[in-house]
């Protein structure tokens, strides 16, 4: 009796083609992604509703104006003349005096600029390079501010870009200074966007997959990925597709390919803030969605299975044995590791089943499990157990599980049901997973060649060892992909 072969197989991309799940099967799915995306809009709503409070109380706040108007004359005479001792000595009390102001009313903000009808940035409270310098000339005056201050902006806002002065991406909040009529300069309220970051990515996540993040009309992320290791936020576009496809739509739900190379199921709307327009959306990916979906309805997984242990493989003609040399042998109730540049083997797999676990150009695992092992509901060993948890601890970081491809082959089908239930509960999608079944088969011969993930059943039909079939099983559809081909209508609603 021949143990279950691991391998887990890399696969760089999941979507595939077919029919998707009926809406009706997805209607959960659908419904969470809804109550994510509208709880994140209430949230950014709430934000820049209290923003633009405090950024227009800048207008009323008696010390604020009185400061910006001597503070703008004190610098006009300072590029003339040295002003007198005792000016300057009100001018640094008042300068601590509007500090305080700031740490105790206007903290929200990055940083305040006083900035003259002519350009001159007068005062700030960070003093910063942009400190004494004029927004309208040099490398300042190429940034989004200095093109909305050079229009003569009253209040405005101006959307997240790069500010090369703060190295990082900035919003403004303009409040124009009057007297009467008059424009005499602006206060320039900064916004960095870790507020808006911090918000979205503070949240409860939702899923393994489960992911909101904002996209500005460039197509560029506002927000980090979860799953990215560096920062999104206005490094990384989305596909031009889908995003103006979106924007045009307003709002809805659609499956795209996301800028992972995975299907996601996304609820999307356009959400106006201050004169801009942002993109909120709230994605899963579809293989999380239909791996749920089964595992809950186990009539359904067991039909599954009985489809996908009989589904056809590429011929390959006669396979050629490998040299000793070149290919490690697992025995029954063993595994072994290749890291790609060796071959596994395992032979005379009758009532047990061979599994291989690999990640592509790293690593592969091909294991021989056999009635005793707690897959099959027995006590004497658990390789599945063992190997997954090597592969955690020593292989992968946890964000690479997504990568991680399974092929289960045997001539019976008694583990696969139980083979299903340990890898989802490990956090593998059943698009990740292959399976094949020869009941009318005596025996299969497993290869698995680690460098090219490849994987090669021999099946066996009788004591003479006729060969009568060998088949290409990494060629074989996914489990994903059978369910979802066997589904209904359409996932896309709008």
């Amino acid at each position: 009796m021949k143990r279950i072969l691991i391998i887990l197989l890399v696969t760089g991309n999941f979507a595939y083609a077919g029919r998707a799940p009926s809406a009706t099967d997805c209607t959960q799915a659908w419904e969470m992604l809804d109550t994510v995306r509208l709880e994140k809009k209430r949230q950014l709503e709430r934000y820049f509703a209290m923003v633009t409070r405090k950024a227009h109380s800048i207008l009323s706040d008696t010390l604020m104006g009185d400061f910006f108007r001597i503070k703008q004359e004190y610098y006009q005479l300072s590029k003339k003349a040295a002003p007198p001792p005792a000016l300057t000595g009100n001018i640094i009390r008042l300068k601590e005096l509007v500090r305080e102001r700031y740490l105790s009313t206007y903290l929200l903000f990055y940083d305040i600029m006083l900035i003259d009808v002519n350009g001159d940035v007068f005062y700030t409270v960070r003093k910063q390079a942009d400190y004494h310098k004029n927004i309208f000339t040099g490398e300042l005056g190429k940034t989004s501010l200095a093109k909305r201050l050079r229009s003569g902006a009253k209040t405005a806002f101006v959307d997240y870009s790069y500010y090369s002065v703060s190295e990082e991406p900035s919003a403004f909040m303009i409040e124009p200074v009057l007297d009467g009529e008059k424009l005499l300069g602006w206060f320039v309220l900064q916004n960095a966007v870790n507020k808006i970051n911090a918000m979205f990515s503070g949240g409860k996540e939702f899923g393994a997959t489960g992911e909101v993040f904002l996209v500005n009309k460039t197509r560029s992320m506002l927000t980090d990925s979860r799953f990215l290791p560096s920062s999104t936020i206005l490094r990384k576009q989305l596909s031009a597709k889908n995003v103006e496809e979106k924007f045009r739509e307003r709002k809805g739900h659609k499956i795209v390919t996301d800028y992972r190379g995975y299907r996601a199921m996304t609820s999307f709307e356009v959400i106006p803030v201050q004169g801009s327009e942002w993109l909120l959306i709230a994605k899963v990916d579809e293989d999380e969605v239909v791996t749920e979906k089964y595992m809950k309805n186990r009539s359904a997984m067991d039909a599954l299975l009985q489809r996908a242990g009989s589904f056809p493989g590429s011929a390959v003609g006669m396979w050629q044995e490998k040299q000793t040399g070149h290919c490690i042998a697992v025995d029954m109730d063993e595994f072994q590791r290749s890291g790609g540049d060796h071959c596994l083997a395992t032979n005379g797999v009758s009532t047990c089943t061979a599994v291989i676990i690999s990640l592509s150009g790293r690593f592969s695992y091909l294991a021989h499990v056999s009635p005793y092992d707690r897959v099959y509901g027995g006590t004497e060993t658990d390789l599945l157990g063992y190997v997954m948890k090597r592969i955690r601890n020593l292989e992968i970081l946890p964000c690479e599980k997504r990568e991680l491809s399974v092929v289960a082959v045997s001539p019976v089908n008694k583990s696969f049901s139980s083979l299903v239930d340990f890898f989802t509960g490990q956090g593998v999608f059943l698009s990740q997973i292959r399976m094949v079944c020869r009941q009318e088969m005596r025996y299969v011969n497993v290869t698995h060649e680690s460098g090219a993930g490849q994987t090669v059943a021999e099946w066996v039909t009788d004591e003479n060892e006729r060969r009568v079939l060998t088949e290409m099983v990494s060629s074989l559809p996914t489990l994903g992909k059978l369910a979802t081909s066997a589904g209904s209508g359409t996932t896309s609603k709008k």
